[in-house]
């Protein structure tokens, strides 16, 4: 799906590491250097410490399905409904949630927990846009159902 009409990200200071790194189809994140964790969006101080001593790693983009739920308004610019908007759990820290959408609708039907893997799809505008795809197969019975 191509998404040219997707708005245009604004890097700051706080999120210019994650999106030259998306141009790249790296995942990376400031990861607090007190406590683990490794907010999302990225912060200028940690949401658990607040301790501004961070530093950038790269992540698996492996994460867990905590739900996922279908769109059917044009709400998001850029995209045609339906939509397939899913929450997901970064393995390296389960605290961090992520809200992608998942392009090829490889999510509806998934259960709790289901393996998904964060990619990025580069556009045409030059930026790279994260978004989710399902690897569990363990919901072809009720996507198919969502289809009739």
């Amino acid at each position: 799906m191509s998404n040219i009409n997707r708005p245009t990200p604004k890097p700051s200071a706080e999120n210019l590491p994650f999106w030259e790194a998306a141009k790249a189809g790296k995942l990376q994140l400031a990861k607090c250097l007190e406590c683990g964790r490794i907010p999302y969006p990225p912060t200028p101080r940690c949401p658990s410490c607040l301790s501004s001593d961070q530093s950038w790693i790269v992540l698996s983009g492996r994460a867990t399905l905590r739900g996922w739920t279908n769109i059917h308004l044009d709400a998001l610019p850029g995209h045609n409904a339906p939509i397939c908007l899913v929450e997901c759990a970064l393995i390296e820290d389960p605290r961090s949630i992520i809200a992608l959408i998942d392009e090829s609708g490889s999510a509806i039907g998934a259960a709790p927990n289901s393996q998904m893997q964060i990619t990025f799809e580069m556009n045409e505008n030059g930026w790279a846009y994260p978004q989710a795809n399902c690897l569990s197969e363990q919901k072809l019975e009720l996507k198919e159902r969502m289809d009739k």
